[in-house]
């Protein structure tokens, strides 16, 4: 039997989500830029061979990560400074110390 799984626990407002978009990939291709002109500068990866190629493929991946959760952190900071905030669904569940204990396995859905 498949329950009702809700995709998302909090509604956002549309405007705020795409001005968060915005400056989410503002910030994405300053780096893309950023990363760019090192490697073009710089001869990491063909002075250390493989190893090289693969610690600036290891930061790629860390300041991306990092853009994204920046992107996150400013759309949550900008709604609740204008005052409008976020709406958590009626779904949503508190998460108990026993919740916190097992948080990587994820929601059961199916």
């Amino acid at each position: 039997m498949k329950r009702d799984c809700p995709t998302s626990d909090v509604k956002v407002a549309s405007r705020d989500l795409w001005l968060g978009a915005a400056v989410t990939s503002l910030f994405f291709l300053l780096w893309k830029f950023r990363i760019g002109l090192y490697l073009g500068k710089s001869a990491v990866a063909s002075a250390h061979g493989a190893g090289g190629s693969l610690v600036i493929i290891a930061v790629w991946v860390y300041y991306s990560a990092q853009m994204l959760l920046f992107g996150a952190e400013f759309i949550k900071v900008w709604t609740n400074r204008r005052g409008l905030g976020f709406r958590v669904q009626y779904t949503a569940k508190l998460v108990t110390a026993a919740g916190r204990a097992e948080q990587g396995t994820g929601r059961n859905c199916s």
